[in-house]
């Protein structure tokens, strides 16, 4: 099977596969395609999930019906044929090696509500036009991206993004809103594993914000008291942040905030002991606190 080129090698398997709704490729080194002749729409016309797992030199055709698309070892050739799936809804990207991505790669996917983007381990920055045209994106993840240094300034501009994960990417120091026109949607936001002695002031403007989760970042030492402007946040996670020290004064002004959990935070846990704690006046209008080891 390493040897094979093409699904349909002479081109004689014209809706052959007419009912397939999801399809797993996996470890075919020199797979160029699905096929020389036809286009992939002919071939599996209902195809609705497709998985690749290592198939470096495959170029995806165009494939209107499929909404979901994981890839597992991202090559330039199929980064640069994404865009053939104009039907996208979900992407899942993960293991590459590239230290640059293509210029308008997902510039076609009007139709992508989700991105996921694992283990770019080489990756500096994003392309300029990274999230332009994707007016439906309502989830973006970004994890295990360790020499991302930065985002491109108003990337979250003119976008309808509810939730942004970023996790693991110690690199990263700038990209994040910084302006009150940025992520005015934004409900779900969760920062995991980075190095950030303090938030980046720009979380300050999340108007929309429920949900807001810091968690092992390990050079955070306090929160700023501009936490207290986000008056529609519901819940706060706050995971394994050991030098984290104390509670600004301004949480009492989030009076729509109904879970406060404290997880593996020493000096934290001590303050907002029930009744005693140094900080627990400033959290004990809060329904359900979860404050544990």
């Amino acid at each position: 099977m390493e040897l094979v080129q093409y699904i349909d090698n002479r081109g004689d398997l014209r809706c052959s596969f007419g009912c397939l709704e999801s399809l797993h490729i996996w470890g075919l080194p020199n797979l160029e395609g699905f096929s020389r002749h036809e286009t992939g729409n002919e071939m599996f016309p209902c195809l609705s999930s497709l998985y690749v797992t290592n198939c470096p030199k495959l170029r995806l055709p165009k494939l209107g019906s499929v909404k979901s698309l994981r890839v597992y070892g991202v090559s330039q050739q199929l980064l640069e044929s994404i865009s053939n799936l104009c039907g996208l809804t979900e992407l899942h990207m993960s293991r590459c090696d590239l230290t640059s991505l293509p210029q308008n790669m997902l510039h076609n996917l009007t139709t992508l509500q989700k991105l996921t983007i694992n283990r770019f381990e080489k990756i500096q920055e994003l392309p300029s036009d990274f999230l332009n045209g994707l007016i439906a994106l309502q989830s973006l993840q970004i994890w295990n991206c360790p020499e991302l240094k930065c985002l491109p300034e108003g990337m979250f501009e003119h976008c309808s993004l509810r939730r942004v994960v970023i996790g693991n990417c110690p690199a990263l120091e700038e990209g994040f809103p910084s302006g009150p026109n940025q992520l005015i949607s934004l409900q779900h936001l969760s920062i995991a594993s980075q190095r950030l002695p303090v938030l980046p002031e720009g979380l300050q403007h999340l108007s929309s914000l429920e949900y807001l989760e810091i968690s092992y970042i390990s050079e955070l030492a306090s929160l700023p008291d501009w936490l207290g402007n986000l008056t529609t946040l519901k819940e706060l996670k706050i995971i394994e942040c050991p030098d984290l020290e104390c509670l600004p004064m301004s949480m009492q002004r989030l009076t729509n905030l109904k879970t406060l959990s404290i997880q593996r935070c020493p000096k934290l846990e001590q303050r907002c002991e029930k009744e005693i704690g140094e900080d627990w006046h400033k959290i004990s209008h809060i329904p359900h606190l979860d404050i544990r080891r």
